[in-house]
């Protein structure tokens, strides 16, 4: 971190004011010293009272389990190698190997603070408001945007380029439904279920009982929650297609025991359905019920409940069904449910035996409630306030991935003296990200996953051919190229943030990481984070999660916009030092008068359980409309309640 002070805040805003509540947070106040402006926060703030726009100790998501600071860490043990590369101060280069570090993110004061909750569009917009205030730390929130604007492009890349037509390996799923209209006849049972998922894709086979065709067509429509395309579904009209034939083929039907016998008559025709539903179990997760082909000719009587697409499952899901069998409990939150039984171990994260990209993914995210697992554990020590920023990144990185995934779930600081007083300090913890390794290695193997995946299943040469997608238009580099950017620049955020708290990266055997160039790629990325086009999307998305039958209620997890809050970095035991070209018999550790506190904004999530009547379904542009009008969560939640 630079030297560069916080600045004194700018003038009230009437307008944002006029929108804000005072907070009965108290926290230390902004001061001016020896003619610079300096911020100045002291004190422990009690979370008390709702805050208009952030988290507040009364939210069921930060209240989920009881968090306590982490104690003292012992000092690892030094090890003379692991040497910053950065230039430290007086020609002194700087050994982190024996340090440990201490976080925290306290919170601000009512009346000058109020800048800190101003929610906003995207990552960028949130940076730019900030006006050089501070030192913005690119935290794991926008590390994750960009991920998620690369994850969105490439789904739906795939999704719209091998919705009508082959790719590559990986067979037409519209193309599939023909064969097996074809294979099974016009006049079987399930003719005018099939024929009516292809009316849906645009494709009108005639079937003799027509007039059911229509009526199950209608039925659907009928169901905005779950013919609706949400997410990045809007951006095409094939995208379009493509939810609403997926999700009405995600349906139970009459005569689906004719259809497992077709397939199973036809080798060739078996053999593509196997690969295109191996292929989503894999880039979604494994399935809710099975898929026509996994039930022999033999046995097709077993049919009975197998969809021809079946919905992906996911850990939460499975969990939901568990608990709330009737209905949801007055009070429930359901991503507080889940929180608490993460962290008791009744929900295990790990992928599981034929896990799919979704398992993978949120397996990175496990790590930001079982802090005692995470690398970083044995060098950062978290205090209770910054586990909670955890707790709600989590809860909004969660809601991304899920919203990724849309289709294939179904509905379901420092105060210094005068000249008189001691010198400042010299030595301060230096950041360049958000210190969440574990985090960035997982979602690098995540993404080593996933391109071996479409690899096996559509094949590199096709991936070359094919661009991810943005609303509007594609993304610059082809998608097999720029998947090996993502897993090399999330390998070198974690290479990066080892060097940051001095710790050795740990690669497992045969992994292969070019370590040179993902660290190049990450400090690049790293030099103008908030510059990149990806982190000036509108981040703000919602996803079902629930539906309550008897209150007629879905439940939805949202992210309201991004704001910032204050990181606070110390260090736990002191760094080493040693002149420029010294020998390893030369390090001395640091002085403790010399240690000071590094002081961060990151931009972060506000994450929201939205309750919603249970027929209407929201598109990302629908949900914004309401975010930019209402402007606060308890605007929010009343306007999308009534």
């Amino acid at each position: 971190m630079s030297d560069k002070p916080f600045a004194t805040p700018p003038a009230p805003n009437p307008a944002a004011a006029g929108r804000s509540i005072a907070r009965d947070m108290r926290l230390g106040h902004w001061l001016l010293v020896g003619g610079g402006a300096l911020a100045a926060w002291a004190g422990v703030a009690a979370y008390r009272s709702a805050r208009p726009m952030s988290q507040d100790a009364r939210d069921p998501v930060l209240d989920a389990v009881d968090l306590e600071d982490d104690p003292p860490l012992a000092a690892p043990p030094f090890d003379p190698a692991i040497v910053d590369t950065r230039p430290a101060v007086d020609g002194l280069r700087i050994n982190d190997s024996a340090a440990t570090f201490r976080t925290s993110c306290p919170a601000g004061d009512d009346s000058e603070d109020a800048w800190l909750d101003e929610l906003h569009a995207s990552y960028a917009a949130c940076v730019r408001a900030n006006g050089g205030r501070a030192e913005i730390l690119p935290s794991m929130n926008a590390i994750d945007g960009k991920a998620k604007q690369f994850d969105d492009g490439l789904v739906a890349a795939i999704e719209q380029a091998s919705f009508a037509t082959p790719l590559g390996r990986l067979p037409s799923r519209v193309e599939l439904v023909r064969r097996a209209v074809a294979a099974i006849g016009p006049d079987s049972r399930a003719a005018p279920f099939l024929a009516a998922g292809l009316s849906l894709a645009g494709d009108d086979v005639p079937v003799r009982d027509e007039e059911k065709k229509r009526a199950l067509v209608a039925k659907f429509l009928a169901d905005e929650a779950s013919s609706k395309p949400i997410s990045f579904y809007g951006w095409t009209e094939t995208l379009s297609r493509s939810f609403r034939f997926m999700r009405f083929l995600q349906q139970d039907f009459d005569g689906s025991d004719d259809v497992a016998a077709a397939i199973a008559a036809d080798p060739a025709l078996r053999a593509d359905y196997e690969a295109s539903v191996r292929y989503h179990a894999r880039l979604s997760n494994p399935f809710t019920t099975r898929p026509l082909a996994d039930l022999p000719g033999s046995h097709v009587a077993d049919a009975k409940g197998a969809a021809f697409f079946p919905a992906s499952s996911s850990p939460e899901s499975a969990l939901f069904e568990r608990l709330f069998t009737d209905q949801l409990p007055p009070g429930t939150n359901l991503m507080a449910e889940l929180i608490r039984r993460i962290r008791s171990g009744e929900v295990d994260l790990t992928p599981r035996p034929g896990a799919g990209w979704y398992d993978h993914q949120i397996h990175a995210l496990e790590t930001l409630l079982l802090t005692a697992n995470s690398e970083e554990h044995a060098k950062v020590a978290l205090d209770r306030s910054y586990k909670r920023r955890l707790l709600a990144a989590f809860a909004a990185l969660l809601t991304k991935r899920r919203e990724t995934h849309a289709e294939a779930h179904g509905r379901g600081l420092l105060a210094l003296g005068d000249g008189g007083g001691p010198p400042p300090p010299r030595f301060r913890p230096r950041l360049r990200l958000e210190p969440c390794l574990s985090y960035h290695l997982r979602t690098a193997r995540a993404y080593a996953f996933v391109a071996g995946l479409l690899d096996a299943a559509v094949g590199p040469e096709a991936l070359r051919e094919i661009h991810g997608l943005r609303e509007g238009g594609e993304r610059p580099a082809d998608l097999r190229t720029e998947l090996d950017a993502m897993r090399d620049l999330f390998y070198g955020f974690y290479l990066v943030s080892c060097e940051d708290v001095g710790r050795r990266p740990e690669f497992a055997p045969g992994e292969p990481v070019d370590a040179e160039r993902c660290r190049a790629a990450a400090l690049a990325w790293l030099g103008g984070a908030f510059d990149d086009p990806d982190l000036a999307v509108d981040t703000r998305v919602s996803i079902p999660i629930a539906f309550d039958v008897q209150r007629e209620t879905s439940r939805l997890w949202a992210t309201l916009g991004v704001r910032l809050v204050k990181l606070r970095v110390r260090y736990g035991h002191a760094p080493s030092v040693r002149r420029e070209g010294g020998d390893d018999a030369s390090w001395r550790e640091v002085d403790a008068s010399a240690l000071g506190d590094a002081w961060y904004l990151l931009p972060v999530d506000e994450f929201a359980e939205i309750r919603l009547p249970a027929d209407r379904a929201l598109t990302r542009e629908e949900f914004r409309a309401v975010c930019d009008r209402e402007r606060t969560r308890t605007a929010i939640e009343d306007a999308l309640a009534r």
